[in-house]
């Protein structure tokens, strides 16, 4: 009996792994590999009119927009300073988390740009925006090239004016302004500032209460110098001229204010001439 016992479970063994074929048999599925970390294609939206082609052998859909390239000149939290792409519409795409030296000669410049989209894998640290790879890029027809290639960020252009403050609107600005005053908002932990232009434009820019205390509050009724970007905000009729995103302020007048160094370094104090 137990001689009949184990041949009847051994028999029952050989007949349960004969129904579980493997994955080289015929009509199996394959088992599934895992993924490499490649970017995956995303189609970018009706509105935008990219060129399209698919190079064969591929696995990108390569587009091409006329566009502008840009930098950032002041780096963020965990150093964060990106090379960007915005469209005509407004959309911005990430094509690098830092400055990427090979396309220095087209900062703050409009371009035809070649490249694909792609979505990091969920591991990945990542700042949620669209993502996208660059694979050629030139300046656009009727686009002046700088004069000597740069080796370094361009300083952004120096404003001074209204009209030459709205026509940079979503871009990199230099100022030398009078740093008026400011005062934290009830509602939150942020303070707004003002600022005046030579030609007595108002501008607005915001801080945290601890930058405006340690940095903005000493320059009060100062000359200072700014870099930052320029908006127009239009939705807010009072303050329409803004300064946003990174922001670097020094007293007194000083070129490329805040450029090279971290935004922890800059927020620690008033940088004065030297």
């Amino acid at each position: 009996m137990h001689y009949r016992a184990t041949s009847i479970l051994c028999a029952a063994a050989i007949v349960a792994l004969a129904g579980c074929p493997q994955s080289k048999q015929k009509g199996a599925e394959p088992m599934a590999k895992k993924p490499k970390p490649a970017p995956r294609t995303l189609a970018p939206p009706p509105e935008e009119s990219a060129d399209k082609k698919v190079s064969e052998g591929e696995q990108h859909e390569i587009v091409t927009y006329t566009a502008h390239l840009d930098m950032d000149r002041l780096s963020g939290g965990k150093r964060l300073q990106a090379t960007t792409i915005t469209l005509d519409s407004g959309r911005q795409l990430i094509a690098s988390y830092r400055p990427m030296k090979e396309y220095l000669e087209f900062v703050d410049r409009r371009v035809v740009v070649q490249g694909y989209h792609y979505e990091n894998p969920p591991h990945v640290q990542q700042v949620m925006a669209d993502h996208f790879a660059i694979t050629s890029v030139k300046l656009a027809p009727g686009e002046q090239p700088y004069e000597t290639r740069p080796t370094g960020l361009p300083t952004p252009p120096t404003v001074a004016t209204r009209a030459e403050f709205e026509a940079r609107d979503r871009r990199w600005v230099q100022l030398f302004a009078t740093l008026k005053t400011g005062s934290q908002r009830p509602d939150d932990s942020w303070c707004d500032t003002l600022l005046t232009l030579p030609d007595g434009t108002e501008l607005w820019a915001s801080a945290y209460k601890t930058t405006f205390e340690r940095v903005w509050k000493p320059l009060f009724g100062k000359q200072v110098s700014v870099i930052a970007q320029a908006s127009i905000d239009k939705k807010d009729p009072k303050r329409p001229l803004k300064l946003v995103g990174q922001t670097a302020i020094c007293e007194g007048k000083m070129e490329r204010c805040g450029m090279g160094q971290d935004v922890y370094k800059r927020n620690s104090g008033p940088v004065k001439i030297r």
